[in-house]
């Protein structure tokens, strides 16, 4: 039996299998990510449960569309900063989801770990593919800037995709 390539992120950056005592963080880190709903005129009773249901749908969403995900940590210096999905199989690597707390943002974490998932997807002789929102301008000129090209596009977002140049 082959063993699978493991992800190593650079130094201070980590990954680590996410447990049971990771729900608070990753409740918190799913709320960083919805402005949009954290914004609401609404009572903040009613836009935590909102979101906290929202978070529920996106992580039955991943599971159903994607069963076969690793789902991770991405820590730096032993703490937790972020969450990364990713989904691969024998045609390609799918960034699934990569989630930054907002004050690690800007930071240059979020380049670190693309980048090491374009060489361990270079090191498979994979393409790595992901799809970005429209509304989120910041992550798709990040991706650009990484070389991401768009292969396609619809009303809510881009899908696009990175690939070794042959050598």
């Amino acid at each position: 039996m082959t063993e699978k390539p493991v992800l190593t992120l650079p130094a201070p950056l980590a990954l680590r299998a996410i447990g049971e005592p990771d729900h608070a963080f990753l409740s918190a880190l799913y709320a960083g990510t919805r402005d949009d709903l954290a914004l609401m005129a609404a009572e903040p009773a009613f836009v935590a449960q909102l979101i906290a249901m929202q978070q529920h749908v996106q992580s039955q969403g991943f599971r159903h569309a994607f069963p076969q995900a690793e789902h991770a940590i991405v820590e730096c210096g032993g703490q937790p900063l972020g969450r990364l999905v990713t989904d691969t199989d024998r045609e390609r690597v799918h960034l699934v989801d990569l989630a930054l707390l907002p004050a690690a943002r800007a930071r240059g974490h979020g380049s670190a770990v693309l980048r090491a998932l374009q060489a361990w997807a270079a090191g498979q002789g994979l393409p790595l593919r992901l799809s970005v929102s429209h509304a989120n301008a910041a992550a798709a000129r990040l991706y650009a800037r990484l070389g991401f090209c768009i292969v396609a596009s619809d009303a809510l977002q881009q899908r696009m995709q990175w690939q070794a140049e042959a050598p």
